[in-house]
């Protein structure tokens, strides 16, 4: 149907980890073997992966269990990680995804335990077993061809968690610093039910809001490792098509209104905003007190980096305070296509209207690289792009 999106909903009431990412995804249609011949592209050895069905509170889901031999290739460090990434054979999109993940989580570790990220020595993280979780969790979404995901607000437990370095309450430390921004709760008995392999994976692959409107493919449950008593310990996923239902989500607006700043800084305070993860920077003219011309500068980004941002522009800027505050957003499902022309290829954003109709917009950086290399005017690139994509085949 037009406009239709594969989607993927985790429901984490009985919270979330590597394994029963895994295991849900298994449960819910993805093929073991498939899982096991792309995993294997990581090019290395000593592991195994199986699964099997348990049984959690009366009902019945898949435990994954990643088995490690001696031969097991040791990652005590993130630049082993990144290496057996970034010499694999997967996709150059699961490379991105998989070292954005470990990248998060080891920068999490090493900022509660106070080192440099390239001096930290993995040591709850697992080490072979977590790259195996998180590349499998990268590859699992692909072969499933989801497009979108989704997740609900994590339920992380209670009580008390123990490892090297002390005891503390849950969620972990690290745990904690990967789920800044993200809705959490506590319900249940007193156990760790969000481990960092499972926040790291899911904060950077999901988007956190309620179940949306969809029609329901398949349903599959992932077994966590312990028997939690009342609470079933399964992270749900449900696989279905959601057909153009805008998203709602919340941003930070940060704004102020300058009139005293030499013009150059704004490009150089653009870039920097834009690098630390501002959603939009814009710059609008307006007329301030005693006539005098001026510029309001409006910043919109996530509510966890509103902090980070105020505190660029009060650095970069001659301003004396800021306005911060949120805003509730609607905004289109999307996904990017790629769009072929005679010069080369084009990313198109494709956005999907209620009711089921397309919007496009080719992405403007392609279209500008191409006109220079191949001395064609963007517009030119624009319209091949535009057959293209609304041609049957495009």
């Amino acid at each position: 149907m037009e406009g239709v999106m594969r989607t993927g909903y985790f429901d984490a009431s009985a919270g979330i980890s590597g394994d029963m990412i895994l295991g849900a995804m298994v449960d819910a249609g993805l093929e073991l073997p498939a899982l096991r011949k792309e995993l294997k592209k990581l090019n290395v050895g000593g592991w195994n992966i199986t699964g099997g069905k348990v049984r959690r509170s009366g009902c019945q889901g898949t435990k994954i269990d990643i088995e490690l031999s001696g031969k097991a290739v040791s990652v005590p460090r993130l630049r082993d990680a990144l290496r057996i990434i970034r010499k694999s054979r997967l996709s150059a999109a699961a490379k991105e995804k998989t070292g954005k993940i470990f990248f998060r989580l080891a920068g999490a570790e090493a900022k509660v335990h106070g080192v440099r990220v390239d001096r930290l020595h993995f040591h709850e993280m697992g080490s072979m077993d977590t790259l195996i979780d998180v590349a499998g969790a990268v590859l699992g979404m692909e072969l499933l061809g989801l497009e979108r995901i989704y997740c609900s607000p994590l339920n992380v437990g209670s009580g008390s968690v123990s490892f090297s370095h002390g005891t503390f309450a849950v969620p972990a430390p690290a745990t904690l610093e990967l789920l800044k921004g993200i809705q959490v709760y506590s319900a249940g008995p007193e156990a760790e039910l969000v481990t960092p392999t499972g926040a790291a994976i899911i904060t950077s692959l999901a988007e956190f809001r309620q179940r949306p409107l969809m029609k329901v493919l398949k349903t599959g449950y992932g077994a966590g490792r312990q028997n939690l008593g009342a609470l079933a310990n399964f992270l749900r996923l449900t696989i279905g098509e959601t057909a153009g239902e805008p998203e709602k989500d919340t941003v930070a607006v940060i704004e102020c209104n300058i009139d005293d700043a030499n013009p150059q800084i704004y490009d150089v305070l653009m870039e920097k905003l834009f690098k630390a993860g501002a959603l939009d920077v814009s710059l609008c003219p307006v007329i301030m007190k005693k006539n005098r011309p001026g510029i309001l500068l409006c910043v919109i980004s996530e509510p966890s980096k509103s902090e980070e941002m105020s505190e660029l522009i009060l650095n970069e800027t001659p301003t004396f305070g800021l306005r911060v505050y949120q805003a509730h957003r609607r905004k289109l499902q999307r996904k990017t296509v790629i769009a072929k022309t005679p010069w080369g290829n084009v990313r198109v954003k494709v956005g999907y209207l209620p009711g089921g109709k397309k919007r496009f917009s080719p992405e403007y950086e392609d279209l500008k690289k191409i006109s220079l290399k191949k001395k064609i005017p963007v517009e030119q690139i624009n319209r091949a792009v535009q057959k293209n994509i609304y041609s049957p085949e495009g």
